[in-house]
C-alpha cells in the first residue's frame, strides 16, 4: 500500500540560487561598520570592509578600524549562506525602521529583489566570528 506524503517544508535560506548572480550582501554590525559581499558572476565573491571613523561616531571617538578588502573562498562563503540561513530563522523580518544597539542589519540584493533582516544580540554571535575572520584575512587599501 502505497501512501502519498507531503515533502517536509525546507528551510528557509539566504543563499541565492547560483542563477541569481550577481548579488550583494551588505551586512550592518551594531556600531554602523559596513561589510560588503558581491558576487558578479560565478568565480569568487569580494569583500570590502567600511569602518566608522571617529568623527562620524556619536562618541567622537570610536574608530572601527582600517577600511579593508579582498576575496571570499568558496569555503568561506558556503559557511557564511549557512550562518545566515541560521540567523535569518531567528531574525526579525522585515527589518524593523529603528533597530537596538548590538544587532546586525542583513541585507540582501539580487535580480529576484531585496530582502533585509535583523539578527538580534544573542543570535549574532557566529556572524560576528565569519566577519572577525575575513577582516583578520584583509588586504588593507
Amino acid at each position: 500500500m502505497t501512501q502519498n506524503r507531503k515533502a517536509a517544508p525546507q528551510p528557509r535560506t539566504s543563499k541565492p540560487d547560483s542563477q541569481s548572480a550577481p548579488w550583494t550582501l551588505h551586512i550592518d554590525d551594531g556600531s554602523h561598520n559596513l561589510t560588503t559581499v558581491k558576487q558578479i558572476a560565478e568565480g569568487p565573491a569580494t569583500w570590502w570592509y567600511a569602518p566608522v571613523k571617529a568623527t562620524e561616531s556619536s562618541s567622537g571617538e570610536y574608530s572601527g578600524g582600517k577600511p579593508a578588502q579582498g576575496t571570499v573562498a568558496k569555503t568561506q562563503l558556503d559557511r557564511l549562506w549557512d550562518i545566515l540561513g541560521h540567523a535569518e530563522r531567528s531574525a526579525e523580518s522585515p527589518a524593523p525602521r529603528a533597530r537596538e544597539m548590538g544587532t546586525l542589519q542583513v541585507d540582501i540584493t539580487s535580480p529576484r529583489g531585496h530582502r533585509g533582516f535583523v539578527i538580534p544580540r544573542q543570535a549574532a554571535g557566529p556572524l560576528e566570528l565569519w566577519l572577525d575572520e575575513l577582516r583578520h584575512s584583509a588586504r588593507h587599501p
